[in-house]
């Protein structure tokens, strides 16, 4: 998986400026994590952690879990050894913001609530992340991805460009027209690229992993 300064360079060689004299690093680095954001929008990053209360009741802190964007499956209470199976599924939950806080509602049909020391089982979606870009320390974004990512980059680095040779003297009176046709082109392949991986992103990973234990508990 490629880091911050691969990712950088692909996209610098992507705009024909290998050497940053129209597009500056920091330029880039905002189209990345503009590119990375629609990315991450569209096929999320899965996983599952767990929580263990410190403070019982219905509602639950979920800041640990950085990068959160959604909840798709709940277990409590949970046991990982012996592991209890079926799992203890919550039926019902709901997660929501205060004041940037992500917290998770849990309302059992039982009306039991989390008691302090239950461990709370979160399976989540999580932003990617590219190694060495505010901070990361690893790139999750899918090795076969990345080339798509790097597209959506250098358009979005075209269209920051385009936005300051506005008012400006050229040679070529056509040129900021041609960089608004041609990141307008590259922008429309990027937005149908995330459509694609959108729509695959449905049946795999934790979505389809949450659906296949539901499933199993049908008759």
């Amino acid at each position: 998986m490629s880091t911050l300064a691969q990712l950088e360079a692909r996209v610098s060689a992507r705009l024909i400026d290998a050497t940053n004299v129209t597009f500056t690093i920091a330029t880039i680095d905002e189209a990345l994590r503009t590119a990375l954001a629609y990315y991450s929008d569209a096929y999320p990053l899965t996983r599952d952690s767990t929580i263990t209360v410190t403070t019982a009741g219905r509602e639950q802190d979920l800041s640990a879990l950085t990068g959160l964007i959604s909840v798709l499956d709940v277990w409590w209470p949970y046991q990982a050894s012996p592991e209890v199976w079926p799992p203890n599924q919550v039926p019902g939950f709901h997660l929501w913001w205060n004041n940037a806080v992500p917290k998770l509602l849990i309302s059992a049909q039982s009306g039991a609530q989390p008691q302090t020391n239950d461990v709370i089982r979160v399976w989540f979606t999580q932003q990617h992340t590219i190694n060495g870009l505010d901070g990361a320390g690893a790139t999750s974004c899918l090795p076969i991805h990345e080339t798509g990512i790097v597209d959506g980059a250098s358009a979005y680095a075209v269209i920051s460009e385009m936005r300051h040779q506005i008012g400006s003297i050229h040679v070529d009176p056509q040129q900021v027209a041609s960089l608004n046709q041609w990141s307008t082109e590259r922008l429309n392949e990027f937005r149908g690229w995330l459509g694609l991986i959108h729509q695959f992103a449905a049946t795999a990973g934790a979505l389809k992993h949450t659906i296949a234990i539901r499933n199993a508990g049908a008759p």
